[in-house]
């Protein structure tokens, strides 16, 4: 069920949306302004960003002359391992056991790309300082 967030400037106008709101999604949330500038951050990390890293992985697959659709499944079953746990829980990969040898060997192939080498080494610093 997709959540619907109100905010109002009077408890009328809430009662209405929140009827509206009630009639379409069994999940409707109360936020305040700051809450709703934070959910739109937080939104932007969750689904811009990711979505952009999927364009950049799609790019190297290209170049290798590979499929994105060979990535699909670990997209789905990550996604599908947020449904139940804390992200931060399920985190995988390299930064997080601190592999260094392959986080080495990964910057190596993206030695043409600078910009990419930059976004992987912020990437993996933020998972490692998030341990």
């Amino acid at each position: 069920m997709i959540p619907i967030c109100l905010e109002a400037n009077n408890s009328d106008t809430f009662k209405v949306l929140q009827s509206l709101a009630n009639s379409i999604s069994s999940n409707v949330q109360k936020v305040n302004s700051e809450q709703r500038k934070s959910l739109h951050v937080a939104a932007v990390f969750a689904c811009n960003f990711s979505n952009h890293l999927y364009a950049i992985a799609a790019e190297i697959l290209l170049e290798n002359k590979l499929p994105f659709d060979l990535l699909k499944p670990l997209i789905e079953e990550t996604a599908e391992k947020i449904k139940n746990n804390s992200p931060s829980k399920t985190q995988t990969g390299p930064a997080i056991r601190g592999d260094k040898k392959i986080m080495d060997s990964h910057l190596k192939l993206l030695a043409g790309k600078k910009e990419y080498q930059q976004l992987y080494k912020a990437l993996s610093q933020s998972i490692m300082n998030n341990k």
